[in-house]
């Protein structure tokens, strides 16, 4: 099922043209409401193998889309925009670090940072490229930008690993994954 609904939303987002404008605007097209825009969705499912990594960035990816649909809000509210970065944001991190450090500690069977595609790994090196493709034009990009304004000056308490903050059951991703 999951393919076909792949399949439909690639021939969807490649010949319409209604497509190609709407998925311009700020929040683009998000033809299933999961939270993550369709052409995002698709990068993850084509450039990702493992399901961890699908799922850390699935989580990043319906992170970066609230936090676009909530730029106007934080753009007139810094404080609103703080409180999103240290409990929507710092939980991401927090997960991610689970997964980068203490997973293998932990009996964990994957480990972000053994993973040969991130070799030299760094958070914003996992990262890089789907902010590249979550903020691919200026309107993204300067919504984006919002949140790092706010936090212009502040400082930010240390995020420490836990995976009690990932929103997805690893051990069910797993289960069957060779």
């Amino acid at each position: 099922m999951k393919l076909l609904y792949i399949i439909l939303i690639t021939f969807y987002c490649s010949t319409s043209l209604y497509a190609d404008n709407k998925n311009k605007t700020l929040l683009g097209i998000d033809a299933n409401n999961n939270k993550i825009r369709d052409d995002i969705e698709l990068w993850i499912d084509k450039n990702y193998k493992h399901p961890i990594e699908k799922a850390l960035l699935t989580q990043a990816a319906k992170l970066y889309q609230k936090q676009l649909k909530l730029s106007k809000r934080m753009s007139s509210d810094k404080k609103f925009a703080i409180e999103f970065k240290m409990k929507e944001l710092n939980s991401y991190t927090a997960c991610e670090l689970y997964w980068t450090y203490d997973a293998l500690d932990a009996g964990e069977s994957f480990v972000l940072s053994e993973n040969s595609k991130l070799k030299g790994y760094t958070s914003d090196y996992f990262t890089k490229p789907l902010d590249d493709k979550q903020f691919n034009t200026s309107q993204r990009k300067k919504a984006a930008n919002v949140l790092e304004d706010a936090l212009i000056g502040r400082v930010c308490p240390l995020v420490e690993p836990d995976k009690s903050k990932c929103d997805f059951d690893a051990k069910k991703l797993i289960k069957g994954y060779k």
